[in-house]
């Protein structure tokens, strides 16, 4: 286990602020109405909550973490079940735990007539990105929107993603930047896998490469459908965390490896996350000096 890194404090007379934990993480329950919860580790594998219990007592599903601008923030699709809104909901917070919000972030101008997990994107360039699943014309297309302003109080109008070999209605999508090259991991909704796509630009060009249960992630679950990924570098390889689901509840919350940096091969057979049971769509991400 990674152990917490100690700040010296600034009179450099030996005292120590208190441990910084090196993961955090949010989650939906599976019970209904859904809560947001929000969780720690110090190495990504065993979690415990922190916080207020729900840390957002507003109903929501698929709660997505960023910490960017000296603020906490949280995206999540806006109430609970199979939603039926054009937008979706921001929350902010200063210390991580004291949560403002909601504010409705606009989704409507491609024709939206719902929307599914908003996923943070930091580019290259650390600008916060939001992509995110809208049902347009009755089938469900990976979009992405940003804010226009450091206070994320305006935001573009969502783009669609561009890119081949797409499924017809495709949600849940993470996306992460490594040596000139996008890597999307994503939900083919009605296959109940997760592909993945690539492209040597952020949000166009993207081919899927990879479909079916290519990495042994839904049958290493059980055979389950599998969705909410989030990708994570470790420094050795990528991580990726996704749940097995039964219709809107998981059964489990899974993990699983590579050294390979195209994510292509060599994925690790699952581990389940226990300390994730009774929780839905988590997405854990690497606190900012830690």
């Amino acid at each position: 286990m990674l152990e917490r890194r100690l700040l010296a404090s600034a009179s450099g007379q030996g005292s120590f602020t208190p441990p910084i934990p090196v993961y955090r993480a949010s989650a939906h329950t599976n019970a209904t109405p859904e809560k947001a919860y929000t969780f720690e580790s110090d190495d990504g594998l065993a979690w415990t909550q922190y916080g207020s219990s729900p840390a957002i007592a507003t109903t929501l599903r698929d709660p997505s973490l960023l910490q960017w601008g000296g603020t906490w923030w949280i995206a999540a699709t806006a109430g609970g079940g199979l939603n039926e809104t054009d937008y979706f909901y921001l929350f902010t917070s200063a210390d991580g735990v004291t949560w403002a919000g909601p504010t409705n972030i606009d989704t409507s101008p491609p024709g939206t007539t719902a929307t599914w997990a908003p996923h943070w994107f930091v580019d290259p360039d650390g600008d916060p990105h939001i992509l995110t699943a809208l049902r347009v014309g009755g089938v469900r297309v990976l979009y992405e929107l940003h804010p226009t302003n450091a206070g994320m109080t305006t935001w573009s109008a969502p783009s669609a993603i561009g890119g081949t070999g797409w499924a017809t209605n495709n949600i849940d999508p993470d996306l992460t930047h490594y040596g000139g090259t996008y890597y999307l991991i994503y939900k083919d909704d009605d296959a109940g896998t997760l592909c993945l796509a690539t492209s040597t630009s952020a949000f166009s060009g993207y081919t899927t490469t990879k479909t079916g249960d290519w990495a042994g992630w839904k049958s290493g679950a059980g055979g389950g459908s599998i969705e909410g990924p989030i990708i994570m570098d470790i420094v050795t390889g990528w991580r990726v965390y996704y749940t097995q689901n039964s219709g809107l509840s998981a059964v489990n919350a899974y993990r699983s490896e590579t050294t390979d940096r195209t994510m292509a091969t060599d994925w690790s057979s699952p581990s389940a996350i226990a300390s994730f049971d009774g929780y839905n769509h988590s997405l854990p991400i690497r606190v900012t000096g830690s």
